[in-house]
């Protein structure tokens, strides 16, 4: 397993107050990293979920407006 590297500092606020569901741990990791840009697979590893559970709670939040890809790397999308 890769090792994680952005975000290793317990539980935010934002997920102790809210709780742990896949949404809010995606959102979370970009308020908490804002100077970074993840690709999806860096998220799936970050977050330690399954690659369907984020693409599916991803599209929502994208859907909403709420992230958006910021540009693309080697055709791999990243967001910010």
């Amino acid at each position: 397993m890769k090792e994680v590297r952005y975000k290793d500092t317990g539980e935010s606020i934002l997920i102790k107050a809210f709780g742990y569901s896949p949404k809010l741990r995606i959102i979370d990791i970009f308020l908490t990293n804002p100077y970074f840009d993840f690709s999806r697979e860096e998220l799936v590893r970050e977050l330690g979920m399954s690659k369907q559970t984020l693409y599916k709670n991803f599209k929502d939040l994208e859907e909403l407006g709420l992230i958006e890809v910021s540009r693309r790397i080697g055709g791999q999308p990243c967001t910010s």
